[in-house]
């Protein structure tokens, strides 16, 4: 069996072959193109090899032999974006990775961090690190009750108070509360021998949130949601001579889920919102499609009964709000969402909903 490639798809590979080289070649200088080493008075921008935990390798161009360093020779490299400064720690001049560089730096080694501020340098663990920060930056413990033990979570801390922004309102944690939602909802159904119509229903609910900072940039959230709706609604519809009636009971989950930025203020704090509408509902239509056909004088009514039957539905939304602090971490949550549900499929018709959300939330 023969298989043969036309000259314009030979063309076409080779094509592609370049510009793969060439992207990675590309993509090499540009990791390459940040590297460094540093003493007290040289510094140097060249290719830097990594050898175990202290010990580098650096090239200054390509015609330049390898020249190893250790901690003890220079005072810091730069890798693959990354600053990694020599520090004398318990009696021992080691490299550590900078997190943040300013007045307060901060660094890491494996699990541990380490502050450096006026030429003090203490470590930072889990159980000591808030009466530490506060003891070294004059804050109060209270202000850093929001505060966790991550990488990122000090680093956005750190930053803040080198650029003299810091306030406690404005440090992200995690959040889980409860609302109390009222939905103003439009459902729009078809099927076998029902056109297309739609009806409107109010109703309240109860749910459950959780906002999950991700600290870079600080006011950026993913955020889920879970709650319960029970609605009921009848469509009606009306033709010359047609008349189509169906009545439909709903009860079921609804989960918005995505990112949230929050806009941080002093007192009151807005926030946008969007992402996907994951939703899983169960329709009962207790007496299933009438259609009512008059014919001059006569009148006649079908009735086409319809099975429970539940489904899940896909769709997105978008929404505004405000979050009001309270004492603590308890803040007030005020939340208006567009909820959109693609068309799913029940028994014999289809069915989607869109509207409204208005919630009041707390978190615990």
């Amino acid at each position: 069996m023969k298989f043969s490639i036309s000259f314009e798809c030979q063309l076409r590979l080779i094509l592609l072959i370049i510009i793969a080289a060439h992207s990675i070649q590309v993509s090499n200088a540009q990791r390459h193109r940040n590297d460094y080493i540093a003493t007290d008075s040289v510094y140097s921008q060249g290719r830097v090899f990594q050898i175990g935990k202290n010990k580098i390798r650096f090239q200054k161009t390509k015609l330049d032999q390898l020249i190893t360093y250790t901690p003890k020779d220079i005072i810091e490299y730069g890798f693959g974006g990354n600053s990694f400064e020599s520090l004398f720690i318990n009696g021992e001049q080691n490299f550590y990775a900078r997190v943040v560089h300013g007045e307060s730096s901060l660094y890491l080694d494996r699990r541990s961090f380490f502050l450096k501020r006026n030429d003090s340098l203490i470590q930072l663990n889990r159980g000591n690190f808030k009466p530490r920060l506060s003891r070294l930056l004059g804050i109060d413990d209270q202000s850093l009750s929001r505060l966790t033990y991550s990488k990122l979570a000090l680093a956005n801390f750190i930053d803040l108070c080198n650029k003299r922004k810091y306030n406690s309102s404005f440090l992200p944690f995690r959040k889980a509360g409860v609302y109390v939602g009222y939905y103003n909802f439009t459902f729009n159904t078809s099927g076998q021998g029902l056109s297309e119509i739609t009806g409107n229903s109010d109703f309240f609910s109860l749910g459950f949130f959780a906002d999950f900072p991700l600290y870079d940039p600080q006011s950026l959230n993913v955020f889920a949601e879970l709650n319960w709706i029970s609605a009921k609604t009848d469509f009606y519809n009306s033709s010359q001579n047609l008349t189509d009636y169906l009545a439909i009971d709903v009860i079921g989950l609804t989960a918005p889920v995505g990112i949230k930025w929050i806009f941080n203020r002093a007192k009151m704090s807005p926030f946008l919102k969007a992402g996907a509408l994951v939703s899983y509902l169960q329709v009962n239509s207790p007496n299933g499609i009438i259609q009512t056909i008059r014919t001059g004088s006569d009148i006649e009514i079908y009735k086409k009964e319809l099975s429970p039957a539940s489904n899940l539905m896909l769709g997105y939304h978008t929404g505004i709000g405000l979050e009001i602090p309270m004492k603590g971490r308890k803040n007030i949550h005020l939340d208006m969402k567009y909820l959109r549900s693609f068309k799913a499929d029940f028994d014999a018709m289809s069915l989607g909903f869109s509207g409204l959300y208005f919630g009041l939330g707390f978190n615990l």
